[in-house]
């Protein structure tokens, strides 16, 4: 009996061990993923468990201006040029639209009149209509502004926000309360505001997670969106101020026991406009953004956004942004969007110099902030991570220490990150060491087949 009990305790310690090694080894590979600039190489399900789209929900030849090669010159020097433009915008990057805690979409920006049609035959998942406005596009009674979602597949779907759809399919789903749909069926147009204005906006569900587009496309359809995504991307190079240019973006920016990475409101002097809140994107100052340069793409982010005449110098250590498009909270007046310098301390704690180059009429562009933080890392890896943070308009200030308008934050585990892989974390976090091993590859098992870009 005491043989049989040694040598058990030999195989969990073996296990254990070997255990260990295969979480380092896993460690090592996401972090080449995230610092690797995989560009197209995105990290999704396996591609047979997605349903793959062979129709694209709009005439590209109309997006990219095929018919008027003036114009679609005149929008490629735009983004060459300047900082923006584009027609369609990368998935899953944090300063690609005016979403920095990440964007879970491709948004298309067509500046004209263009068709959205169904990608794939499904069937109804939900129609939400926030303002129920209706008016005459092309001729056809539109419903403007639905958020449309199509299931095409047992994990799958296909939603489409600021959709403007037809009355005619609206009327059916009303009355109905369910709805099929054709592939190549038109649905509607894009919800524009003023002189085509606005545009349409594109998520791929698996599981209901938002994940990047591209894989799901046919082989014939990712070489065409490439062929007219690379007109962009090359001006892009030529700007050298876009941070995030591929169009497929790694969407974890976090970091253990730092500061980098995106952070919602936790608590702080704003409390009161927070209780029963479920959207905190509702008000500005609600997500802090603190992404670190090697995340960005080098190719297309190598000038100083301040000075153009500048290239970026060693010390720009990244970009923050804490400004939402919505509500502002009296008393605060956020940040905009900014390069980072350290100026004291570690990755934990100490001060960082902010110079704004984000518009903002209460700042003008190059202005500096300094900001006193502190990590307060907990138990989980850098998901339970708080981040007390407080911004000062002079380097003595905030050498003085934090004051009572201090924020803390926590992490934002955003929408195209699974909640399945926390769950998997905190099993094994709370495993007896007998069971260490088998709950380990559970959780390598689920990681390596629900990946998102």
């Amino acid at each position: 009996m005491s043989q049989n009990n040694h040598l058990i305790s030999k195989l969990i310690f073996i296990l254990i061990v070997f255990s260990f090694f295969l979480n380092l080894l896993n460690a090592h590979a996401v972090e080449e993923e995230f610092f690797g600039h995989p560009g197209v190489n995105c990290c999704c399900p396996s591609q047979e468990d997605l349903v793959t789209i062979e129709t694209f929900p709009l005439d590209l030849d109309r997006l990219f201006w095929v018919d008027n090669l003036t114009k679609q010159n005149e929008i490629m020097n735009y983004i060459g040029n300047e900082s923006g433009g584009w027609l369609l915008s990368p998935w899953g990057g944090f300063f690609t639209s005016g979403h920095i805690e990440g964007a879970d979409k491709w948004y298309f920006e067509p500046r004209r009149l263009v068709s959205i049609y169904a990608p794939h035959d499904g069937i109804l998942e939900e129609l939400r209509n926030p303002n129920g406005t209706s008016g005459i596009m092309n001729g056809s009674e539109v419903v403007y502004d639905c958020c449309l979602t199509i299931k095409i597949g047992e994990k799958c779907c296909i939603r489409f926000g600021h959709i403007a759809i037809l009355k005619t399919i609206f009327d059916e789903i009303e009355s109905n309360g369910g709805y099929s749909f054709s592939e190549g069926e038109l649905l509607g147009y894009p919800t524009y505001y003023g002189n085509y204005e606005g545009g349409t906006e594109m998520y791929y569900l698996y599981n209901y997670e938002s994940i990047c587009p591209f894989p799901a496309l046919s082989p014939s359809l990712q070489s065409k969106v490439m062929s007219y995504y690379n007109l962009q991307y090359e001006r892009m190079k030529l700007s050298g101020r876009y941070p995030q240019s591929r169009i497929c973006t790694n969407t974890s920016i976090d970091i253990e026991n730092s500061y980098w990475g995106v952070w919602s409101y936790y608590t702080g002097p704003y409390n009161s406009y927070y209780e029963g809140l479920e959207d905190f994107g509702f008000y500005k100052m609600s997500f802090l953004t603190l992404f670190r340069r090697e995340f960005a793409n080098p190719e297309t982010y190598w000038r100083d956004i301040n000075y153009p005449e500048r290239n970026l110098t060693s010390d720009i250590l990244g970009i923050f942004g804490d400004n939402m498009v919505a509500e502002d909270i009296p008393g605060y007046t956020p940040l905009t969007i900014g390069h980072i310098r350290q100026i004291e301390g570690d990755q934990s704690q100490g001060i960082l110099n902010l110079s704004l180059f984000g518009e903002s009429p209460d700042y003008p562009k190059g202005t500096s902030f300094y900001a006193r933080f502190r990590v307060n890392p907990r138990t989980e890896g850098f998901i339970d991570d708080l981040l007390t943070f407080e911004s000062f308009e002079n380097l003595s200030a905030a050498q003085q220490g934090f004051t009572a308008k201090n924020i803390t934050y926590q992490r934002v585990l955003v929408d195209f990150q699974t909640n399945s892989e926390v769950i998997a974390i905190n099993l094994f976090l709370v495993a007896p060491p007998g069971l260490l091993f088998i709950l380990t590859l559970a959780l390598l098992k689920k990681r390596s087949s629900e990946k998102r870009c």
